[in-house]
């Protein structure tokens, strides 16, 4: 927008007063609607954003031992211990 802004304002410096001028009210309306139509697009996007989840790496697993006393283990590892 700045580049823009100081690039319509040097042509507009080098018009003569006679002439019409490069830029109008309406150009700049027009700038600020596109900008504008932008800005609520990235953020009603940012509003619906959701990560991407993890799966989770936790393993449960049931293990029956010699007594016939079943334990849970997650990761390879007795809850009991």
């Amino acid at each position: 927008m700045q580049e823009w802004n100081k690039t319509m304002q040097a042509l507009q410096a080098k018009t003569p007063l006679t002439e019409k001028p490069v830029i109008t009210l309406e150009d700049v309306a027009m700038k600020i609607a596109a900008l504008d139509r932008e800005v609520k697009y990235l953020v009603n996007k940012m509003k619906s954003y959701r990560p991407k989840t993890k799966p989770k790496s936790t393993k449960e697993s049931n293990v029956t031992d010699s007594g016939g006393n079943e334990t849970k283990t997650i990761n390879g590892m007795c809850h009991l211990c």
